[in-house]
């Protein structure tokens, strides 16, 4: 394998798509594309683990690998809980980590503030070894790189309290495990990782297969430094060459997806065939308010797509294939292989669309130290038979005129393993 919010306006994946509060559509331009400059490499932060171990964030160590692995440290996890921690709740409850594994449970996650379904990951939920047991089933469940950025999306959460966000909506310690049915190595199940910008729902043996979607990622700040003072500095105040530890949970994502609106936006033809018109506040295939409850009836867009992966050059075709990595590495191995193999078949590619939409800026505008004001809105997404991702630019809903991001990656045919249908109206 390759290596690897709140102030928002949700919006239902349908015909709204072709208006302009919310997305829209396009042509593409004939011609023959020319050859995608090569960008200018800049300087950029980098996902770092640190000492930083507040409610045990950044501890954890894989138990091993595949199936096996994750349903004995689910075990392991489950073992060290008390029998009330351990009973299968109502849906909806904070008091045990144990849920039937139902469709109104599998869509309960949201990127807004507020509690959980499962045991919160704090100190004064869990023991010390209770909480090693949970990081520990994390670090199995997801490859490193995925276990760094959840890791580093809760330190965001922390550092929103630092800089004025309220203690009662954001911290490290309000994110929340939960195992859907029982741990199996053939039966259906899934392990559940949830609170504000991050939602894991990986499902087991499911129906379609395995299955790490659907996925929410997002951050605020997007990136910031802890100075040797132990002061916080964030987005606008933070450069390259900003002494300290910097912290930027979703670099690979926002990379990969810079790279690639670069390439699109410095090439006419692609710049013209991938704009999708409209403006987009928020992505529109994430959860609705506090659950996801558009699965079932989310309307994917035939038409207004942008520009088919067939049309571009194989240097910006390597870069479309550099975003879907970026966010299957988040999974092990056994997930990500099955799945990329997938997406990135030959068929699949020749049906895939790349799309963006221009920020307050007048471009899309994804750079690493991002202006407050002119990268918000911008957007790009990929959108394949099965494959939908997004990624959008916010303004920030606790640090005033600065910006965050959200993402989301969907699977249009197995999203929660396909043990529910394909979650859409208009796929069968």
């Amino acid at each position: 394998m390759l290596s690897l919010r709140q102030s928002a306006s949700f919006c239902v994946l349908a015909s709204a798509l072709l208006v302009a509060a919310c997305g829209g559509d396009d042509s593409s331009s004939g011609g023959t594309a020319t050859p995608t400059p090569t960008a200018t490499a800049t300087p950029t932060p980098t996902p770092t683990s640190t000492s930083d171990t507040d409610n045990l964030v950044g501890t954890g160590v894989s138990q091993g690998t595949g199936t096996d692995a994750v349903v004995a440290a689910a075990n392991a996890f489950l073992g060290t809980l008390s029998s009330a921690q351990q009973t299968v709740g109502s849906s909806g409850s904070t008091s045990t980590a144990r849920f039937d594994f139902t469709l109104a449970n599998a869509i309960r996650w949201t990127n807004l503030p507020g509690s959980r379904q499962g045991l919160r990951l704090n100190t004064s939920t869990l023991s010390t070894a209770q909480l090693t047991a949970a990081e520990n089933l994390l670090a199995t469940a997801l490859s490193p790189a995925g276990k760094l950025e959840a890791d580093e999306i809760r330190r965001a959460d922390s550092a929103l309290v630092s800089v004025g966000g309220g203690s009662g909506s954001y911290g490290s310690g309000l994110y929340s495990i939960a195992i859907l049915g029982t741990p199996s190595s053939t039966a259906p199940w899934m392990l559940q990782l949830a609170g504000h910008h991050l939602a894991y729902n990986i499902t087991y043996n499911g129906a379609a297969g395995p299955s790490g979607s659907p996925a929410f990622l997002g951050v605020e700040p997007p990136n910031w430094v802890v100075t040797s003072t132990g002061s916080i500095l964030v987005n606008g105040a933070v450069t390259a060459s900003t002494a300290g530890t910097q912290h930027a949970p979703m670099e690979p994502q926002r990379a990969a997806v810079q790279d690639l609106a670069q390439a699109l936006q410095n090439n006419a033809t692609y710049a013209s065939g991938a704009l999708l018109s409209g403006t987009y506040n928020d992505v529109v295939a994430g959860a609705s308010g506090n659950s996801d409850s558009n699965f079932g009836s989310l309307a994917y867009p035939t038409t207004g797509r942008g520009l088919l992966y067939s049309s571009l050059d194989a240097t910006t075709q390597a870069l479309v294939q550099a975003v879907i990595q970026s966010y299957l590495n988040t999974m092990p191995a056994d997930i990500a292989e099955p799945l990329l193999a997938s997406y990135q078949s030959s068929a699949a590619l020749a049906s895939t669309y790349v799309g963006y939409a221009k920020g307050t800026g007048g471009t899309a505008d994804f750079s690493a130290y991002p202006s407050g004001t002119s990268s918000q809105r911008s957007y790009l997404r990929v959108d394949g038979p099965r494959i939908w991702i997004e990624f959008v630019v916010q303004n920030g809903a606790v640090i005033n005129g600065q910006i965050h991001y959200h993402s989301v990656w969907r699977d249009k045919t197995a999203d929660y393993g396909g043990q529910f249908g394909s979650g859409s109206s208009n796929f069968s």
